[in-house]
């Protein structure tokens, strides 16, 4: 299933009307506020459709904020990856590695990365 969340204008020419909508309600709008969104998106996921395994993916933002959701409540985003119990892939873009790099040292789990500034590891 994907979802589009509250943060995030416009990516390719595409207008993302979630953003729109909850912009006209007044409602918070930065990475940390979609939380709610992808809780929500998980939950159906899980009580609606009960797959017998889920997988979580996100791109950017997102992707960061998916050890969110596969892991217990901590207090930032490298807590949580270094919570996750599962097999964890990473890619990110060249400019993004950086950024990146912390998080994935964080993860304790076996762990996939890959990115254009660096070999698969």
């Amino acid at each position: 299933m994907a979802i589009d969340q509250r943060s995030g204008k416009e990516v390719n020419g595409v207008v993302n009307q979630i953003h729109l909508e909850v912009v006209k309600m007044n409602k918070a709008t930065e990475y940390i506020d979609t939380i709610p969104d992808l809780e929500a998106a998980f939950s159906y996921v899980k009580n609606q459709i009960k797959p017998d395994k889920i997988i979580i993916w996100g791109s950017s933002y997102s992707a960061a904020l998916m050890f969110y959701l596969g892991s217990v409540h901590g207090k930032d985003i490298r807590s949580y990856a270094a919570k996750v119990k599962c097999p964890v892939f990473m890619t990110s873009s060249g400019k993004e590695h950086k950024q990146r790099e912390g998080i994935y040292d964080s993860v304790t789990t076996k762990k996939y990365s890959f990115s254009s500034n660096d070999e698969r590891r």
